[in-house]
Formats: C-alpha cells, structure tokens, sequence
C-alpha cells in the first residue's frame, strides 16, 4: 500500500487560499470600523459647535448628530463582532 504525503516546505494552496481570505475579510472589517468611528467624531464634533440650544433648530440638530452617532457606533461594535467570529473560526 503506498502513503501519500504532503511535501512541507512547498506552502499548501490551500492555506495560501484562506490566508488570502481572512487578510481580505480583515481589511474589509478594518475599513468599516474606521469609517464609523471617523463618522462619530465627525457628529460629536458638529454636536459640540452646535452651542445655542435655546434655539429650536439646534436643538432638533443636535439630536440628529447624537442620533447618527449612535447608530455608527452600533456599526463600529457590529463590524468588530464579525470580526472576532472570523477570528474565533
């Protein structure tokens, strides 16, 4: 009966394959998170110019830019969450 065996120092195609993958998946999960986390600076930042909340239209403003920020926060820790599944995996 003849054995197969693999030959080590020549790199498997196929870990090359899914190290490919992962360094794909990671960039692309590096790249939402950066983008949310600069979209919550960029509303904390118009929050904190908006100064004048005795006036309504500030006041409605600032909701929104409180309210975006949330939701790109919420995106950040999504993105980290498949990330760290990716990792686990």
């Amino acid at each position: 009966m003849q054995m197969l065996t693999m030959d080590m120092t020549q790199p498997d195609p196929t870990d090359r394959n899914d190290a490919d993958q992962l360094r794909d998946t990671v960039a692309q999960l590096t790249h939402l998170v950066a983008e949310a986390l600069t979209a919550i600076d960029a509303y904390l930042h118009a929050s904190q110019r908006l100064g004048d909340l005795s006036d309504p239209s500030s006041q409605a403003k600032l909701q929104d830019a409180i309210s975006k920020a949330i939701e790109q926060s919420t995106r950040a820790r999504e993105a980290l969450t498949q990330l760290r599944s990716v990792v686990q995996n």
